[in-house]
């Protein structure tokens, strides 16, 4: 008989590098490690309609933790994705889930059967890609149950044009109610929010346990006024991280102006702002510019491109390198006429 590295190694530590990668690959090191860690971790892509039952014979390992699939356009419907769930419900280990059905047509009854994941006693991440799948108001009302996920800490919806409207985002500010979950990432660009979709999310602010909050709300013709009510996120009690992208909104610069009052809230660390395509002048820029003045901020990025800030609005931004508490600032001021003067103080 000879031995292994492997071997010295207990099948308890096996066990805590494979979950700590998160991936499959250590099961294929060995005999024992393939017979130990076999679909604890699963990742596939399905692109063709005729691959979905092979991938759902992968997921019946109890000991299951993680699953990230991707279905390829026009691969699976509705029907599909409450067979794939009935399976993913058995597994009662699972901890971390994504899946990306961008491009599909799942419609409102595949947005309530994904939401039927709140009954997983385990699930601490859940990222969901429904781009694309019509799910409407309705399935924008059935995931917010998500909130009554036991031990869900992050929650990932991307729901870009799924003609949601300010319904379907006064439907997800219900999100707020879990007690349990501290990041939210909504990406709902092309939704016709409009302001009131604005104001609805704004309310966000209300979120007693989130410390980091990302909506993407690009082309969603939410204006200055829009802009003015999800400044008022700055009250959220806990917000430590925002990432806001507006482009494309025509927020303006009292939209800009609005916006710098995020440097109000005492917690914030780390900001992004998105403000391209906006009608930003060198008002908006100068107003940005008071960012520096944030207590916490540490880290901050801000995209520009495509306004009117001129000279004035580029050398104000300009400031913001000598902000002594910034650890870190990107600026995007791609396609911003700035003269020779706004260019030079950006160099400098």
């Amino acid at each position: 008989f000879f031995s292994t590295p492997m071997d010295l190694i207990s099948d308890d530590v096996l066990v805590l590098v494979c979950d700590f990668l998160g991936t499959s690959v250590l099961s294929h090191s060995c005999l024992r490690a393939w017979d130990l860690l076999q679909g604890r971790h699963v990742r596939g892509r399905v692109t063709a309609a005729a691959g979905f039952q092979s991938i759902v014979r992968l997921l019946g390992s109890p000991s299951m933790q993680t699953v990230s699939l991707v279905f390829a356009r026009d691969t699976v419907g509705a029907t599909e994705v409450m067979v794939l769930i009935s399976v993913l419900k058995t597994a009662l280990s699972l901890q971390n889930v994504s899946l990306n059905f961008m491009g599909n047509s799942l419609g409102p009854a595949g947005a309530s059967a994904l939401a039927s994941l709140k009954d997983l006693p385990k699930l601490r991440t859940l990222r969901l890609n429904l781009a694309g799948n019509n799910i409407c108001v309705e399935g924008a009302q059935a995931l917010v149950s998500l909130k009554d996920s036991p031990a869900l800490q992050t929650l990932s919806l991307a729901l870009i044009g799924n003609n949601l409207g300010s319904t379907g985002a006064w439907a997800l500010t219900l999100l707020k109610a879990s007690p349990t979950l501290r990041t939210l990432n909504l990406d709902l660009g092309g939704n016709n929010l409009g302001i009131s979709g604005a104001e609805a999310l704004a309310s966000l602010r209300d979120a007693p346990m989130l410390q980091s909050l990302s909506l993407s709300l690009v082309a969603n013709s939410l204006g200055s006024s829009g802009a003015l009510a999800l400044a008022s996120l700055k009250s959220m009690p806990g917000l430590q991280i925002l990432k806001l992208d507006l482009g494309g909104n025509n927020v303006g610069d009292s939209g800009a102006q609005a916006l710098a009052s995020l440097k109000e809230a005492h917690l914030l660390h780390t900001l992004q702002l998105g403000l391209i395509y906006n009608s930003v002048t060198e008002d908006g820029g100068q107003a940005l510019a008071t960012l520096r003045e944030a207590p916490a901020l540490r880290n901050l990025s801000l995209a520009l491109g495509a306004n009117n800030l001129g000279s004035a609005g580029a050398q104000a931004l300009a400031s913001l390198k000598d902000a002594a508490s910034l650890n870190s600032l990107s600026l995007d001021l791609n396609t911003n006429l700035m003269g020779n003067a706004g260019a030079q103080a950006l160099a400098a």
